[in-house]
């Protein structure tokens, strides 16, 4: 490829024209695997990325499947379980928690594309916002192995999302700081923090944006990377749905007989299409003992006709919008 142009720095106009060879990946035709784990997560630019969280992002894993096909078209579902083993029970961290990603893809001649719209994507510390997550797998042999990804956001976006995207446990130990019945002096003093906190976050946002890189000049992160593709582990799940319905405002779904690594969800769709909605935040489950329970997805807003149900990654029933 040849690549030729101009750029400004200061009021020097300076000139390029440049051959970059692209190494280029050959996919082998087959059958696409219904299910798999996303794992090896890297994100290499911008350089800083790295520096913070590489090893982090490495031990995380998103596990997929296919929902639906319609010839080249697919629809996916990821969920992805954080700090917590096979079992559900919390490991390494106070608040385990579990993401979702509806992927709207295409498999042709060997590559999967999977894309997703508003996400949370885990980064060990605290998920981020995302506006779009986009995983490129190539089929190699007999199996499906890693390839591209490309995570975007918007800086201004990502901070409005991330307060409702707290963990209810950290939620409660952030009113646990608070005194039940403060008084005045109290009240003075947490003004004082509010204040030099809300001057703290621009500060922030403005160190990362120029030394760093982490933003481009519309304050819009563009992340690329890499990952690598695993066989799903194998799980029986006994988690067993009573009852699904439409609610004004909400999809409702109450369960029984599960455990705590159940991830039950609701998919949103639009002429067979993964609706492109906040799902990780949106999407709440009550758990009793850490059993699901209930699952509850707020829609005010959403475009659809039709929803699905789904048990991990099967889908258990499908409800049309009235």
């Amino acid at each position: 490829m040849r690549v030729r142009g101009t750029y400004t720095v200061g009021t020097a106009e300076h000139a390029f024209d440049e051959e970059l060879e692209l190494p280029w990946i050959e996919s082998d035709s087959g059958p696409l695997s219904e299910g798999f784990r996303v794992t090896r997560l890297a994100v290499q630019a911008p350089s800083i990325v790295p520096s913070f969280d590489q090893i982090g992002l490495a031990s995380l894993s998103i596990d997929v499947g296919v929902v639906k096909r319609d010839g080249a078209r697919v629809v996916a579902w990821g969920v992805q379980r954080f700090g917590m083993d096979a079992s559900g029970r919390a490991v390494g961290v106070p608040d385990p928690r579990i993401l979702y990603y509806a992927f709207d893809g295409t498999w042709q001649d060997g590559t999967l594309v999977l894309e997703s719209g508003p996400c949370l994507f885990e980064v060990t510390a605290f998920p981020v916002p995302l506006s779009r997550l986009r995983l490129v797998a190539h089929r190699r042999g007999d199996r499906l192995v890693g390839g591209s990804l490309l995570a975007e956001a918007d800086a201004r976006g990502a901070l409005r999302t991330m307060v409702s995207a707290v963990p209810t446990g950290l939620r409660a130990r952030i009113r646990g700081w608070f005194p039940e019945r403060p008084r005045l002096r109290d009240l003075g003093v947490l003004a004082r923090i509010g204040r030099r906190t809300l001057a703290l976050v621009p500060a922030l946002l403005r160190g990362m944006w120029k030394p760093w890189g982490l933003l481009d000049d519309a304050r819009k992160f563009h992340g690329i990377g890499s990952f690598q593709v695993a066989e799903s582990p194998e799980r029986r799940s006994a988690l067993e749905l009573v009852d699904a319905r439409v609610e004004p405002g909400r999809i409702v779904a109450e369960w029984r007989a599960g455990d705590a690594a159940d991830a039950p969800g609701i998919l949103l769709l639009r002429d067979g299409r993964p609706v492109a909605w906040p799902y990780s935040v949106r999407l709440r489950t009550r758990r009793a003992y850490g059993v699901p329970v209930r699952s509850e997805l707020d829609v005010r807003g959403a475009d659809w006709d039709e929803a699905l149900v789904l048990r991990d990654h099967e889908s258990v029933a499908r409800l049309p919008r009235p």
